[in-house]
């Protein structure tokens, strides 16, 4: 190998080492985050009434969990003597991710059965009437008049609903269902806070009067 092969062989490999090393101190600077720093406001104590519709959900979860302890506590509530055991493998499961460091492979389990969703925070009395309901009617008219300084930007599908239904006095089953679609929709969405613009929008235009 002559001196100037040897010398380019050199230098490259020393850009690789280098391009190496500084990935390596990046991945160790990169912040490790946590399930319970993502979703502080999502979090369920051992103790709130909301773990038995979480393990209602798990028992007929479709797709099955990918977590090993979720899916082992999903087909353990296939039998009967192994069903109250399951539901408390759910919420040990849930309770110690809250310290584990993300992981993408879990993140839709998480959010599915070990974070509360808007719903689960509401404290509006949920407008569950089909879309043939007057009962839509009253939140219709209160998009019209949309408080976007304290309720935020509206998202596209409230947004075109609003500009639909912006001169009308009588509403159609079309605008109510639209209404109701978007509700069905953000209820199961995990839950960021009262702060969040989407909850607070859920509960001016999905409760029942």
């Amino acid at each position: 190998m002559s001196k100037l092969t040897f010398a380019a062989v050199s230098t490259l490999g020393a850009g690789v080492a280098g391009t190496g090393g500084f990935l390596l101190m990046k991945e160790l600077q990169t912040p490790k985050i946590k399930f319970k720093d993502k979703y502080s406001h999502a979090l369920i104590k051992d103790s709130d009434n909301l773990w038995d519709s979480k393990f209602a959900l798990l028992k007929a979860a479709n797709p099955e969990p990918k977590h090993p302890k979720l899916l082992q506590a999903f087909k353990d509530s296939k039998e009967s003597s192994k069903e109250s055991g399951a539901k408390e493998l759910m919420k040990q499961t849930c309770t110690s991710l809250h310290e584990e460091v993300m992981s993408s492979d879990y993140v839709k389990d998480f959010e599915k059965y070990c974070a509360k969703n808007n719903k689960d925070a509401s404290k509006i009395t949920w407008n569950d009437e089909a879309n043939s309901n007057d009962k839509w009617n009253t939140s219709l008219t209160a998009l019209k008049s949309h408080d976007y300084v304290n309720n935020g930007e509206l998202g596209k599908e409230l947004a075109d609903l609003k500009t639909k239904i912006a001169s009308l006095s009588n509403y159609e089953n079309t605008h109510r269902e639209e209404l109701k679609k978007w509700c069905d929709k953000v209820k199961d969405h995990v839950y960021w806070g009262s702060h969040s613009k989407e909850f607070k929008q859920q509960e001016l235009y999905c409760k029942k009067t």
